[in-house]
């Protein structure tokens, strides 16, 4: 496996960070593995955000972070991990990818039991990654294909949230007098 040593330290920090019940940590893991996962264009990153941002969702809704239902997927979670974590070590790709989309399908699943989300915590959190990856330049259509969601439903995510207002703009004519100006250019 091309990854396998990024992979082993990425889901070592997630189960870490999961145990602790580290929100914050969480929502950073999340949004430094999405980079992650642009750069190497592999969705098993995105999966492993989506854990991540899913985690710390559920760790904010009190109802849920004090369920049962949470301690035992938390702890189903923490074991397909571990055997993820194995998976690599015997360099099994496949086991891999089975047992991460697993853990996914094992958060979908509480998602739609437990919570009182518009839209699926999964799905949203897949959102969150492709917006991640969106605002460091990747085009809409790179994005959606990696993180396997709409283009429609990423642009109107985008078009909610404070994305664009996080990155300064320059008028044409100040972003060009700074252009002759590095290079010496005379207007």
């Amino acid at each position: 496996m091309e990854n396998r040593e990024l992979f082993s330290e990425k889901v070592r920090q997630l189960r870490e960070f999961i145990h602790k019940k580290a929100g914050n940590s969480l929502k950073m893991y999340a949004d430094e593995v999405a980079e992650i996962a642009l750069l190497e264009r592999d969705e098993r990153f995105i999966v492993l955000a989506s854990l991540a941002y899913s985690f710390s969702k559920f760790h904010e809704k009190t109802y849920i972070d004090a369920s049962k239902e949470l301690d035992e997927l938390t702890e189903d979670v923490q074991f397909e991990l571990a055997k993820a974590s194995e998976a690599l070590e015997n360099g099994d790709e496949k086991e891999f990818s089975r047992l991460i989309f697993n853990s996914e399908g094992m958060v979908r699943d509480l998602s739609a039991t437990l919570g009182r989300y518009i839209i699926n915590i999964t799905f949203k959190s897949r959102l969150k990654a492709a917006s991640r990856m969106y605002s460091h330049g990747a085009s809409l259509g790179v994005v959606c294909s990696l993180a396997k969601v709409d283009k429609e439903e990423l642009s109107n995510y985008i078009g909610h949230t404070t994305i664009a207002d996080k990155y300064a703009t320059m008028a044409v004519r100040e972003r060009m007098g700074k252009v002759f100006a590095i290079l010496g250019t005379v207007r």
